[in-house]
């Protein structure tokens, strides 16, 4: 948790700090250095991540499992191996809803409203998820799904939202069963 967490912030302050001298010559050769570092360290919190992945029980293994799903690395999958973790006897609907990426309805009587995320769980692992979608998405296995959502009249955000939970769903089956992704029982 708090590898994710500390390397977000990280992230969030070089990309900040890098977008802010971009068109700037002089600011931007002051802090190249500092750019440089920055990046250094975003690199070993990946690999701390990855090796605090290595030392949890059956993490390795669960963890091949979860990143064998096309669109899903290694801190995506690092935040869902904790997600698993937590709740291994939770429903795939539950799961969905621990990082907010659940249908919120608003009905009222017979009036059916627009459907909204409910952004009731950890910002930080919803951001992974909408970015594994955006990766799958342009993968062979996920792109025809993404498209199909599309030809529905879905924006590309909610688009993405809605491949981002079935990856979900897909990564606890295979935690659950412990099986490799297989693309050919993906169904479009």
């Amino acid at each position: 948790d708090d590898l994710l967490r500390e390397r977000a912030a990280l992230q969030k302050t070089y990309a900040a700090l890098k977008q802010s001298v971009a068109k700037r010559p002089k600011p931007a050769a002051m802090l190249a250095k500092l750019l440089h570092e920055m990046k250094v360290a975003l690199q070993e919190f990946e690999r701390a991540i990855a090796q605090a992945v290595r030392e949890l029980p059956q993490g390795e293994p669960a963890f091949s499992v979860i990143t064998s799903i096309p669109g899903i690395g290694l801190l995506t999958g690092a935040a869902l191996l904790r997600l698993f973790t937590r709740a291994p006897d939770a429903s795939a609907d539950a799961i969905v809803a621990l990082p907010g990426l659940d249908p919120r309805p608003m009905d009222s009587g017979t009036r059916r409203g627009v459907r909204r995320l409910s952004k009731r769980g950890d910002a930080q692992t919803r951001r992974l998820l909408y970015n594994a979608g955006m990766a799958g998405a342009k993968t062979d296995t996920w792109r025809p799904i993404y498209e199909r959502e599309r030809a529905k009249g879905l924006s590309s955000t909610a688009a993405l939202l809605v491949l981002a939970r079935r990856l979900v769903r897909i990564a606890f089956s295979l935690f659950k069963s412990g099986q490799q992704f297989d693309r050919t029982r993906v169904m479009a």
